[in-house]
């Protein structure tokens, strides 16, 4: 239900779309995430310190043996509280209400296929334009003291309220089911842009839409592989079941209720965070956005028995566009400019309760793809913040308008691993996976980071330290002791008594993923593996092909490095000579690499940094429908690895897919016991560590197979212009440094143009 969910980013091409920051994490070192209120303690529990041998992984077999751990259900009731309608009061009558004329210039690198259709949207550059003219139900927003975040409702009107026991012999709800059903009174003030009112019919038809079978909707998992799927959408989906079985009911003119497939976990927290986002189409636009296809790809009217697909081109433009935010769209010109003004019917400018907020009325976007041009142009006083690259930061790092901004985003090398398809290209080698493991190797994380990066850091794992694993204290994931293991024993590190490091933290802090000795040591098993196996003949030339979005000189320079860590890694090996590395200019990277018709690319995954479980199914292991893919590692199939935990002294075996599932909320999944024993409980059910620790032992099975080799944990620089500022230079991950909304000019856009080029920075 959020827009939060798992995106993709183009590389290093998408660039910074809100101001945000504080100081980068490093590796290990844990960030504060302020809530407004205490804890209620949970359960605690020691994990059983699995030994080194206790990992491992079978490569011929596909089955990984992970973890040991104790495991503690989830206290009784709620496991905390949140705040509601505790908003920072903003800025002394800075607000929308001010009669002056204040514009926001920032810059994106490209609107090539933008499109940003709640239903289909895909990458960050896609949801640049959602975020300024969509409202969700609900909006994460600064807290009154500013040390965090406080939850206040939008296009609804009140807290979710439970009212699962409404519902028992219905959905599948017993009678001692709690957080399934949740009423949602819809804010009457809600409108579109041109003034329509926007009723529970409204949502009814945007959800149904979304799941429209000839349509396959890329957003359509929302509804049903996520944390929040609601029950019946799937199924509905693929055809499978009529509209009055999914969880999606009006039960009065202003009023929804979303019934879900399991309880949700931290019910305060999770319902709304999963609601910050909407799936708003407005009916007549999109109607004749529709283009429909008969079963030769003929063109016929999408309403017609005829149509076998449906596809739409709802807010790829001006004319297809509508809003029902603080903003609306009113220019857009591919790859030149985007402009929005201030939607003067969005509730939020008539209700009272965002005194303080808004007080751009222009948002002017332009399209700057080159760095150099950008940066001239924000030193110029026509950006009020830019992007800093590695190179920038030599001249601008000490300055007091800097800000750094820890990310949820992760790039990585992603693999093509079919054999089939890579043989076309003569690449088939990489399908082996100690020459995946080889390349790894030799690849010096720090060095790429530090080189290509304004405050990346170097990455190991799939998810970094912006990731909270428990909403109340806001515990980072990636500095649990079960994610800081599961990374540890990856990378082949031992502590302990009679191990390399004297502690867990140690070792942790030693990972470096980069060993050029071992990396040849793997390669020259990779050479013997795949002649003695027929897959090469041992002699023939071998040109790997990565795919990149754009010719900019930081691709090249990425690429470059990246050959010589490959060359570096066949030093001294038998394929020392043959193997070689291409660079490819492709704009629609991912969907080649879906098709397997590339070898390696960059991808960046992230987002939703409260909700981490969702990840590894969502982005990883959902190799979707034949009518509807999603393999970006292609030839990897999470189904046939098998995973085995030990909990509680019980070995419990699923493959990583149905592990993933599970994790995931989805109540199709059972986890069983080897020895025949009851399965386990839903996911949901367990501690917060308990969960870190399941999840933790999955990732490092997901990330041994080498079909994704983290590279960076994207952290961005940005410097700010002196027109205006942010009321707080804390960074908070849900509500960054307050957004747009509470950015306070300190310069109209007369002052502005009379002082803006005698800055300095």
């Amino acid at each position: 239900m959020q827009l939060k969910k798992c995106v993709c980013l183009m590389a290093a091409a998408a660039l910074l779309l809100s101001i945000t920051g504080c100081n980068p994490n490093t590796p290990g070192s844990t960030p504060t995430h302020s809530n407004t209120v205490p804890t209620v303690p949970t359960t605690t529990h020691p994990p059983v310190e699995p030994e080194q041998g206790s990992y491992r992984t079978d490569y011929e077999n596909g089955s990984v043996i992970a973890g040991d751990w104790l495991t503690a259900l989830r206290p009784e009731g709620s496991s905390g509280a949140v705040s509601y309608n505790d908003t920072y009061a903003g800025g002394n009558g800075r607000d929308y209400s001010d009669a002056n004329h204040y514009t926001y210039n920032e810059y994106i690198s490209s609107t090539g296929g933008m499109k940003w259709a709640p239903h289909t949207w895909e990458t960050a550059s896609d949801a640049y334009i959602l975020d300024y003219t969509t409202t969700g139900f609900y909006r994460f927003t600064l807290n009154s003291d500013l040390s965090g975040w406080t939850i206040v409702d939008e296009m609804a009107q009140g807290a979710p309220v439970d009212v699962t026991k409404e519902y028992v012999g219905r959905f599948g709800i017993t009678q001692q089911d709690t957080a399934r059903a949740f009423q949602i009174n819809i804010n009457p003030n809600s409108c579109w842009a041109d003034g329509t009112v926007i009723y529970a019919d409204s949502y009814i038809y945007s959800y149904q839409q979304l799941l429209d079978k000839k349509m396959m909707n890329h957003r359509a998992d929302s509804l049903y592989a996520s944390d929040f799927a609601i029950v019946g959408a799937k199924d509905y989906l693929y055809g499978n079941t009529d509209w009055e079985n999914v969880g999606i009911l009006k039960t009065g003119e202003y009023q929804l209720v979303l019934i879900t497939t399991a309880a949700v976990a931290d019910p305060e927290f999770y319902v709304p965070y999963n609601l910050t986002g909407t799936f708003l189409v407005y009916e007549p636009l999109w109607e004749a956005c529709k283009t429909g296809f008969d079963k030769d790809g003929n063109v016929v009217p999408a309403d017609s028995d005829k149509a076998v697909s449906v596809t739409t081109n709802y807010s790829t433009s001006l004319d297809t566009s509508m809003s029902y935010g603080p903003y609306k769209l009113t220019y857009f010109e591919q790859d030149k400019q985007i402009t929005l003004q201030r939607n003067i019917l969005w509730h939020g400018y008539s209700d009272g309760k965002h005194l303080g907020q808004y007080q751009a009325d222009t948002i002017s976007c332009q399209v700057i793809s080159n760095q150099s041009t950008a940066l001239l142009s924000f030193l110029g006083g026509d950006l009020d913040s830019i992007s800093l690259s590695a190179a920038d930061m030599q001249t601008y790092a000490a300055s007091d308008h800097i800000r750094y901004i820890p990310e949820t985003y992760t790039t990585k090398l992603t693999f093509n691993t079919d054999a089939t398809a890579l043989s076309k290209r003569g690449s088939q080698v990489l399908s082996n996976v100690h020459f995946r493991l080889a390349f790894s190797l030799a690849i010096d994380r720090s060095r790429f980071a530090a080189a290509y990066t304004s405050a990346g850091a170097p990455g190991f794992g799939i998810l970094n330290s912006e990731y909270i694993y428990d909403p109340y204290t806001g515990s980072s994931y990636r500095s649990s002791e079960p994610a800081q293991n599961a990374l540890v024993r990856l990378y082949g590190l031992t502590f302990g008594e009679e191990g390399e490091y004297p502690t867990l933290a140690d070792a942790y802090t030693a990972v470096t993923g980069f060993d050029p000795m071992l990396a040849r040591q793997y390669m020259q098993q990779a050479y013997e593996e795949v002649t003695g196996s027929g897959l090469y003949d041992g002699v023939s030339p071998i040109q790997l092909q990565l795919s990149v979005y754009q010719n900019e000189d930081i691709y090249v320079q990425m690429y470059h490095f990246l050959r010589d860590a490959l060359k570096d890694a066949c030093r001294g090996t038998d394929f020392e000579g043959l193997v070689d590395l291409q660079m490819v200019v492709d704009e629609d990277y991912y969907a080649t690499m879906e098709s397997g018709l590339t070898d390696i690319i960059f991808s960046t995954w992230g987002g939703s940094a409260y909700d981490p479980y969702g990840v590894l199914y969502n982005c990883y292991c959902d190799a979707g429908v034949a009518e509807f893919p999603k393999q970006m590692e292609y030839g990897f199939d999470s189904s046939n690895l098998s995973v085995t935990i030990r909990l509680d002294g019980a070995d419990y075996t699923a493959s990583l897919q149905d592990w993933a599932r599970w994790c995931a909320g989805d109540p199709e999944i059972t986890i069983s016991n080897t020895a025949g024993s009851p399965t386990l409980p839903s996911f949901r059910a367990f501690d917060a560590y308990t969960r870190c620790a399941i999840y933790s032992d999955l990732e490092y099975a997901y990330l041994a197979q080498m079909v994704t080799t983290p590279l960076y944990y994207r952290n961005s620089a940005t410097l700010l212009s002196q027109k205006g500022h942010y009321p707080t230079n804390s960074y908070h991950q849900l509500v960054e440094f307050g957004g747009i909304a509470f950015y306070t000019f300190d310069y109209d856009d007369s002052q502005w143009a009379q002082i803006k080029g005698d800055l300095n920075y």
